[in-house]
């Protein structure tokens, strides 16, 4: 299993809105009472306020909050696409390697009700092959279920626990994998062209009949 990128995420948003009035009764050696504006003459009501929370909710990220299934769905269309031709799908970050050259690209995203940290692994000719992440539950079940509610059963799986302690169940989508991971209470999600998954001659995991 490729080694999972991990970046660091942080986001956060703080807005204050505050709003004083004078009362119109107090005198203060003017002729003129004293009152508070919105800018522009925009006065500001509760659904205008609440309109405005749900606008910031929305937008916390650069995907759709909680629509893991789009989200996969978009990760699985890059592969076999070259790097320029992902940014059209969705933008990330890109990966160089210390020599200059693009290994692929870091996205942070929501899925599974989660931050997620993915990246992408571009071959020499800047072509898409591979997708990972690490999760964050240990328990690969609850992803697992999820999956299959879009995806359908798992088509392929590990007959048992492998020598380095890892299971796996696998879904197909055209020439296109995905594959699930656990191993030791670290769970990971991987996406591959079908051409580019080594023939595993069995179920086991490891390749073995």
């Amino acid at each position: 299993m490729k080694k999972i990128l991990c970046a660091g995420i942080g986001l956060g948003l703080a807005i204050v809105l505050s709003a004083c009035g004078g009362n119109s009764d107090m005198q203060d050696g003017s002729t003129e009472s004293q009152t508070a504006e919105q800018p522009g003459g925009i006065e500001e009501t509760p659904a205008t306020i609440e309109e405005e929370a749900d606008y910031e909710s929305n937008n916390e990220s650069n995907n759709e909050p909680g629509n893991t299934e789009d989200v996969i769905g978009k990760f699985l269309d890059m592969l076999g696409k070259t790097d320029a031709e992902t940014v059209e799908i969705m933008a990330g970050e890109q990966n160089i390697a210390e020599d200059g050259t693009l290994t692929g690209r870091i996205y942070e995203v929501d899925l599974f009700d989660e931050k997620v940290t993915v990246g992408t692994l571009c071959d020499m000719e800047q072509r898409v092959t591979t997708v990972t992440m690490q999760l964050e539950n240990p328990d690969a079940g609850i992803y697992e279920e999820a999956l299959t509610e879009f995806l359908g059963q798992p088509e392929e799986q590990s007959a048992a626990v492998s020598e380095t302690g890892s299971t796996w169940v696998a879904w197909k989508q055209g020439n296109k994998e995905i594959r699930l991971h656990q191993s030791y209470g670290l769970v990971a999600l991987e996406f591959q062209l079908h051409s580019d998954v080594p023939e595993s001659g069995g179920t086991d995991g490891t390749g073995n009949p």
